[in-house]
Order: C-alpha cells, then sequence, then structure tokens
C-alpha cells in the first residue's frame, strides 16, 4: 500500500494520464476488496497519506482523472478503513477538494441542451457529458462521506476519539462535529446550487437519488442547525422540485430508489418544519407521530406532477390517506412562502376534501384539519366565498375537534376567516379573538424579578407600543371590515378575566381614538352593546351581590364604564338624544349611573378620599402632599361625583349610599388657600360647586354639612335658612372667592370660575333673588369689572369675561355696568374686529349686544346703529361651536378632564 501510494503521488506530476488513472483503479479495487477484518489503515499516517493522493487527484486538470479519484475516495469512506482515531481533518480537506472542483464543470447551459442535448449525450467525449459523470461520482463520494459521518456518531468511540485522542474536543478542526458542519456548508454553498442547475432542463435519476439522499442526511448530523436549514429549503421551492422529480422520472414504479430517496428527504422536511411549527403543546407530539406515520406510508404512491394534485383532491372514491399527505405538504409550503398550486385551487380543492370526507362518515386527523384550516384562511382572499353548504361542512369539521384551540395558529388571516363568515364567526369568532389576545400576551416577555419600577414600567411602555403596531393593528383592521367582531370584543369585556378584558379594551380604546373618520358611526354601534353589556353586570350584581364566584363579571364594571366614557365624549349630553327616555343614550346613562351609585364600595372609597382631605387640611393652612390623598386622586374623585350627581338628577336613579362632604370646608378653601391650591384641584372643587348648586344644595349623592362660618349662629334667619346650608354669609363668602379666581391666567380655571359663579347666581335667584341682587352689586363687583376692563383687550374679549359680564348685567341691571363699561367693550371689538373673534367669543357678544338692545342700555342712536351692525355682522348664531371641544379629553398629568365640562 505504500509503494502504490508513492507511485501514484509522482504518476499525477506525469503529462501521461493513464499512468494516475490505472493506479487509481488499482487503489479502488484494493480498498473495495479488502476484507472488514483486515485493516489497511491501523495508524493515521497511512490514511493521510492516501488522502492527500487523492486531494491531488480529485485537483486534477483532466476531468477523467478526477472522476476516478472520486471513485477511490467513495472507498475509502468505509467505516473498516478508517484509522483509530479517525482522522476526519484529512476527510474534510477531500470533501473541500471535490467541492473546489465543481468551479471548472462545464454545466450545460438551457439553451445548449434544448438545440444539441441528444447529440452531446451520445458523445462520449463531449466536456458537458463528462463534466456530468464527475458530478454523479462525486455525489456518490458524499454521500458516502455522510454515510460515514452517521456511522461514526452512532459509535461513542468514533464519534469522540476518547481513548486515543483524549485532549480533543468536540469544536476542534479534528472532530466529527467539524466534518459535519463541513458537509453542510459545502452542501449548502455549491452542491445544491450545482445539482440544481445540472437537472434543471434534464434531470438525472442517479444524480437526483445521491442528491436527495444526501440532503436527508443533513437532517440526521447536525439537528440542532436543521430549522433554518429547512426553512431555507422549503422556502427555496424543494418541495416543489422533489414533487416534479418524483412525478416525472419514478410515476409508472420507476427509479424506485430515487423514488425512495426523494420520499426520505420530503419526511424529514416535513417533520423539521412541523417540529418547530407553533402547535400546542398538549397535542404537539401526536401531531408529530400521525403526520410521521401519513407521510411514512403514502409518500411512496404519490407520484403526481403538481398539475396533476387537484384531480387527486377532487377524487370521491380511494383512500383518503394519500389525499391528507398532499394537504400537509400543501400546509407547510405554504408556510414557508411557497405556493404549490394557485390560491383558488387551493382553497376549492380543500373545501371539496373536507365535503367528501364528511358524506363518506371520515373524521380527519387532527394535523390535517389544522393544515386544512390553515390553506383555506390563508387562500380565500383570492377565492369566491363559500356557500351555505360549504360553511356548514367546514363548521361541522372544526366543531368534530375536542378543543378548537388545538386548531389554533397565530396568523391574522385566521381572523379575517372566522369574522367574514356570520355563521363561522357565530360560533369560533370569539374563541379565535381570545387565542389571538393570550397569544400575543404569552409572547411579550415581562420585566425580569430584579427590574426597578422605572424598568418595569419603561418595558411595560415599550410592550404597548409593539401591540399597537401588530397585533393591535391587525384587529384594527378586522373591526373596520367586520364591524360585528366589535360587539364579541364588547362581550369578552364583560364575560372574560381581568387581564384579558383590559387587553381589549384597550384595542377598543385604540380603534376609537385612532379612527376619528368614522367615530360617530362606530359609537353608534357601540352603545347599544354597551347597554347589554351594563344590563347584564347589573342582573349579577343583583343576583348575585359580590360573591367571589361572579367576582370578574362584577370587575368588568369599570371596564365597561371606562369605554363608556370614550364613547359619550363622541356625543355631548346637550345632544336631543339624551331627552329621549326610550333612546339608547338615555338608557346607557341610567344604568351607569344606576351601577356606580349602587356601588356601596365606590362610595366608601370616596368618602374615606374626603375624609383625609378635609382632616390634612384642618390642621394646616396648605395642603401637604404627603398629609392628603395624591392630588389626582383627589382631583378625579371630585370630578366623578360631579358628573354623579348631575346625572342623579336628570335620571332619578335610587342613591343607595350618601356622600358626606363640608361645604363650609370647600368655601374657606376657595376663600383663603386658592394661592396655596393647585390649578387643577381648584377646577375640580369648582366642578363640584356647580354641580351641587344646579342640585340647590340638595342632592340626594351628597350630605352637605355646613358651620357658623356660613350659617351663622343658630337659630337661622329666614334668609339663611333659604339658603341652607350656604347661608347668606357663605353666598357672599363664595362670591367674593369665585370673583377673585376670574383674574387668574389659566384657561380652564376661569372657565370654570365663570361657570361656578353662574350657577351660585342662578341658586341664589330661586332661593333668595334680594341676596342674589345684593351679592351682585357689592362694591367688589364693581371693582372687579374695572380691573378686568383695564387688563387689555386681550382679556376684555375673553369669552369668559364676556360671559361675566352679561351675568352682572342679567342679575343687576344698570348699577354696576354702566354706559362707559359697555361703549369700553363694543370698541375693543371695533379695534379687534368681529371677524377674528372665536366661535365662543362670537356668541357671548352677540348675547350681549341682545340684551343691550333689548333693554335699551344705550339710548343714543348712534350707539343703537353700532349695536345693530354688529350683530348684523355676527350673523346667525352657530350652535356648531358648543360641541366643537365635546370630542375631546384633555389629560392633565393623570387626570382627564372632559372639555365639554368648561364650554360657556
Amino acid at each position: 500500500m505504500e509503494s502504490l501510494v508513492r507511485s501514484l503521488k509522482e504518476s499525477l506530476q506525469l503529462t501521461n494520464l493513464e499512468v494516475p488513472k490505472q493506479g487509481l483503479l488499482l487503489l479502488r479495487e484494493i480498498l473495495e476488496r479488502q476484507p472488514a477484518s483486515v485493516r489497511l489503515f491501523p495508524s493515521g499516517a497511512g490514511f493521510v497519506a492516501v488522502s492527500e493522493v487523492l486531494v491531488g487527484g480529485v485537483s486534477s486538470s483532466c476531468l477523467l482523472v478526477a472522476t476516478q479519484a472520486a471513485s477511490v475516495t467513495s472507498a475509502l469512506f468505509r467505516l473498516d478503513h478508517q484509522s483509530r482515531p479517525v482522522q476526519y481533518e484529512a476527510i474534510i480537506k477531500l470533501i473541500e477538494a471535490i467541492t473546489n472542483r465543481f468551479v471548472n464543470l462545464t454545466l450545460p447551459s438551457p439553451a445548449h441542451l434544448r438545440s444539441s442535448g441528444r447529440m452531446k449525450r451520445s458523445d462520449p467525449s463531449s466536456q458537458a457529458l463528462r463534466s456530468e459523470r464527475f458530478l454523479l461520482q462525486a455525489l456518490v463520494c458524499f454521500q458516502s462521506a455522510c454515510r460515514l459521518a452517521e456511522e461514526c456518531a452512532s459509535d461513542p468511540v468514533l464519534k469522540e476519539n476518547t481513548f486515543t485522542a483524549p485532549y480533543k474536543h468536540s469544536g476542534a478542526q479534528d472532530s466529527l462535529e467539524s466534518l459535519c458542519q463541513c458537509l453542510l456548508r459545502c452542501c449548502d454553498a455549491v452542491w445544491i446550487p450545482t445539482v440544481i442547475r445540472m437537472c434543471e432542463r434534464a434531470p438525472s435519476a442517479p444524480i437526483l437519488q445521491n442528491f436527495y439522499s444526501i440532503l436527508s442526511s443533513q437532517f440526521t448530523l447536525l439537528p440542532s442547525l436543521m430549522p433554518a436549514f429547512a426553512n431555507k429549503l422549503a422556502s427555496s421551492g424543494f418541495y416543489r422540485l422533489a414533487v416534479e422529480h418524483k412525478g416525472l422520472l419514478c410515476a409508472g414504479n420507476r427509479n424506485p430508489n430515487l423514488n425512495a430517496s426523494c420520499c426520505g428527504f420530503l419526511q424529514k422536511l416535513s417533520m423539521c418544519l412541523l417540529s418547530q411549527s407553533d402547535l400546542p403543546s398538549g397535542s404537539h407530539q401526536h401531531d408529530l407521530k400521525e403526520v410521521e406515520n401519513l407521510l411514512l406510508h403514502n409518500l411512496p404512491s404519490l407520484c403526481y406532477r403538481l398539475s396533476e394534485w387537484p384531480s387527486v383532491l377532487c377524487e370521491y372514491q380511494g383512500p383518503q390517506a394519500p389525499k391528507y399527505c398532499l394537504v400537509i405538504m400543501l400546509y407547510l409550503a405554504l408556510q414557508q412562502g411557497d405556493r404549490l398550486l394557485p390560491d383558488q385551487i387551493v382553497f376549492s380543492n380543500v373545501v371539496w376534501l373536507l365535503r367528501s370526507v364528511q358524506e363518506q362518515g371520515c373524521v380527519p386527523p387532527h394535523s390535517v384539519l389544522r393544515s386544512a384550516l390553515y390553506l383555506l384562511a390563508l387562500t380565500q382572499d383570492k377565492s369566491p366565498s363559500l356557500d351555505g353548504a360549504s360553511l356548514n361542512c367546514i363548521s361541522k369539521a372544526l366543531s368534530s375537534c375536542q378543543s378548537f384551540s388545538s386548531l389554533y395558529f397565530h396568523h391574522p388571516a385566521l381572523i379575517h376567516f372566522m369574522c367574514r363568515y356570520p355563521e363561522l364567526a357565530e360560533k369560533f369568532a370569539a374563541l379565535v379573538l381570545e387565542l389571538w389576545l393570550t397569544k400575543e400576551q404569552d409572547t411579550n416577555t415581562g420585566p425580569t424579578p430584579a427590574d426597578t419600577q422605572e424598568e418595569k414600567e419603561s418595558h411595560a411602555d415599550e410592550r404597548s407600543d409593539q401591540k399597537t403596531d401588530t397585533e393591535t393593528m391587525e384587529l384594527l383592521s378586522v373591526m373596520e371590515k367586520y364591524p360585528a367582531v366589535i360587539l364579541t370584543l364588547l362581550d369578552m369585556v364583560c364575560t372574560r378575566e381581568a387581564p384579558l378584558a383590559e387587553r381589549v379594551l384597550g384595542v377598543l380604546e385604540v380603534l376609537l381614538g385612532g379612527q376619528r373618520g368614522y367615530n360617530i358611526n362606530l359609537c353608534t354601534k357601540l352603545r347599544p352593546a354597551l347597554l347589554q353589556a351594563l344590563q347584564r353586570v347589573s342582573v349579577v350584581n343583583t343576583d348575585h351581590g359580590f360573591e367571589q364566584e361572579y367576582a370578574a363579571q362584577v370587575n368588568s364594571l369599570p371596564l365597561v364604564l371606562k369605554l363608556l366614557c370614550v364613547t359619550q365624549a363622541n356625543d355631548p349630553p346637550s345632544s336631543p338624544h339624551y331627552s329621549n327616555m326610550e333612546g339608547v343614550h338615555f338608557k346607557l346613562l341610567y344604568h351607569a349611573v344606576s351601577m356606580l351609585l349602587s356601588n356601596s364600595g365606590l362610595m366608601d372609597q370616596l368618602q374615606t378620599v374626603f375624609s383625609s382631605s378635609s382632616s390634612s387640611s384642618s390642621s394646616a393652612t396648605s395642603l401637604s402632599p404627603s398629609a392628603c390623598p395624591p392630588l389626582a386622586l383627589l382631583c378625579c374623585c371630585h370630578l366623578l361625583l360631579s358628573s354623579l350627581i348631575t346625572l342623579q338628577r336628570v335620571h332619578s336613579t335610587q342613591v343607595r349610599k350618601s356622600i358626606t362632604w363640608s361645604l363650609d370646608t370647600a368655601v374657606q378653601r376657595l376663600l383663603t388657600q386658592k394661592r396655596n391650591t393647585d390649578s387643577l384641584l381648584l377646577i375640580s372643587y369648582l366642578r363640584l360647586l356647580q354641580a351641587l348648586l344646579d342640585t340647590d344644595l340638595a342632592s340626594e349623592v351628597v350630605c352637605l354639612t355646613s358651620g357658623p362660618g356660613l350659617v351663622g349662629l343658630r337659630p337661622l334667619g329666614v334668609e339663611d335658612g333659604a339658603l341652607y346650608p350656604l347661608g347668606s354669609r357663605g353666598a357672599q363668602c363664595l362670591s367674593i372667592a369665585l370673583s377673585g379666581l376670574l383674574l387668574q391666567k389659566h384657561e380652564l380655571l376661569l372657565r370654570a370660575s365663570v361657570n361656578c359663579l353662574s350657577s351660585l347666581l342662578g341658586f341664589l335667584q330661586r332661593k333668595s333673588p334680594a341676596t342674589a341682587k345684593h351679592v351682585v352689586c357689592q362694591p367688589w363687583s364693581r371693582f372687579l369689572l374695572h380691573s378686568l376692563l383695564s387688563s387689555g383687550q386681550s382679556c376684555l374679549l375673553h369669552p369668559a369675561i364676556l360671559r361675566f359680564i352679561i351675568l352682572l348685567l342679567q342679575d343687576s341691571g344698570t348699577p354696576v355696568l354702566r354706559e362707559p363699561d359697555l361703549l369700553q367693550v363694543m370698541e375693543g371689538v371695533e379695534r379687534r374686529g368681529v371677524k377674528e373673534l372665536s366661535k365662543e367669543a362670537e356668541q357671548a357678544l352677540r348675547l350681549l349686544l341682545t340684551q343691550i338692545q333689548s333693554r335699551d342700555l344705550l339710548p343714543r342712536e348712534e350707539h343703537k346703529q353700532k349695536v345693530k351692525n354688529m350683530i348684523e355682522e355676527l350673523g346667525e348664531p352657530d350652535e356648531s361651536c358648543r360641541h366643537s371641544q365635546s370630542h375631546d379629553v384633555l389629560h392633565v398629568g393623570d387626570v382627564p378632564l372632559c372639555l365639554s365640562d368648561f364650554v360657556l
């Protein structure tokens, strides 16, 4: 052997090529005929010497010599020819040398094959034919290397070389792992494209047989890298390639070896793809075994080209198992983006298959049913709509599965498919939507326990943004296309557990907040469903109280109310719909208010907040953040209570538990502590006082307490009794406090002050007109008016200031307002111009001019004409401006403010 190797090495340097060819032929005969019991290479040095000669042979410029060397290499890769330890590095060099030889191969071009393929193939000396023979022999050699690697992997001694080379680790250059990586790398980068080009126009059964065997071996050698490799193969069209080769070369029991190789490759590719699918954990192993058995027993008989698949799928007679295999391969290929058949054909064939299976009284296997559902969902867009019979068939097929979650796959097409047809939506839409949102929550990794609170909030914000960009946007598109989905989601808000209900609510809020183009229509559809949800929660609350088993339904109340707030903000309370007791608006608010007022826990919490605020402020001249409830909580409680007071008065709902609130403390705070109180808190106080004054301080929701600071000492006089619990002194104090707030520059505070002052004067007019006139005609009213008129044109023509002037005019006549004051206002309007005023300022000015004209407060003719001209220039009143802000909710920190509450 040593002399043969030495002479071969020398012969490769000669120009006479017959010598190395004969020497290689002799070497192959020795390697093939050597008994397994007699070892040719007991040491690694002998094996390395032979491999170096063969590297020179396959690198020869003569393709015939290279082919002969590749044939010898195949024989050398027998397991019994390996030394101890196995020389993996020498094997790798041989594989790389054969792979590098592909660069100089003359592969036939498509045009060359079409024009002269037969003539060249019949010429043994043609370069293309020699290249094809070398490729075939190289494939045989590569397959032998794969087989050797598999055999070494099954033998621990050969795999690790543990006893002969303990210093070597698995990642070393001379290791089995490095050999497997070399095989995969060469196969992926060189062998696959070379074979595909060679067989593109003239497929060769022997070449393809070895090629598919090599591909199958990769799945055994490096399992950890196979998911990415399988995805690459499937997305590159290898399902199509293998199926076409089977149909072209294996039909009619031809080329059984090629058929076996193709089947083995398709089975391993399919199982690898299926193992990484998002199958439910409970059915994963069962599905894998089910598919493996189907492919193992039916792939050999499926020797059809793709163009023949539709007729096979539509066959009514015959076994169903082969059709199931086709459905699974269609599914796995489509999952990687490879459409083996047109969408319309796939869609109609799958529907036909499900119908034929049902007519025969069979039930498709779970894996086949899941594949069929995937195909239907992904191909529906380009397919005709389903008829009633087909829908009934699909519904029965899906219902045959014990758990629909085992059929679920996380793809937007599934939601669209289930929501497209009412027959399917009724049974499965809620399940699909719930699984979609649950799957999304599971895939979002939460913060680690070591994260700080700030980091957790940051993670939550990032996840929220991602949801809006992906899953939520998909749901929004579904809801826009199929409005009935909104009702399904709303039902989930009321019936599912709190985390899922919160997530659904977030989706609906994004829908209402981001789709302003059809907000009104959307809210119109939502309100009846909201009414049903409130009624359902009301029934549960009434029948079962707050028992633990109904906690999920009761806890959904704040979610429903939050959504109700979003919808109601799109339609201001001044809308005529609210006055119709049979209308949805009226019933919605009635149920909402009833639920809140009957919630004793809510009322107790409000009472606790107000009591804490009162006790902390009684011992200090200013509100200390550490001594009282948080500012945002206190403001929200005031705003909530003001809304409850107003709505309870409108709907006359029953109140089970009232809240005690100190009117004395509130007035004193506005009067003496306003400079040390946050503007937002002042605004919330004014909103609550306004609501109470509108009910004449006699709301069933709030039990007001008073004190000597407001009504004086008992017994009460006639005037204090009429105004109780405010009293005449309290009315004066509150009037002074509100007048002082009018000098503030804060926009919302200015508006809230004017509105509260209007409600105060209205309360006094109803209870004690003399007190009302006395309050308005006090000297500070004149001083305040002078200060406002002297504050500049922007302040003078502010709609809130104009409303204040109207209030003085309505309740006092002329003692406070004088002719020069009115003329000063008109001059300011003339300087700015009517067209430059805001809509609210226009309305206030129109009302002021109308009162001046009707009461003849400017008797001179020139002034009357000015008033008339100005009214004409203002034109007809535009009521829409009163509702222009009603769609908006202003968030000041953590406090949401509905701007419709501050319309003047």
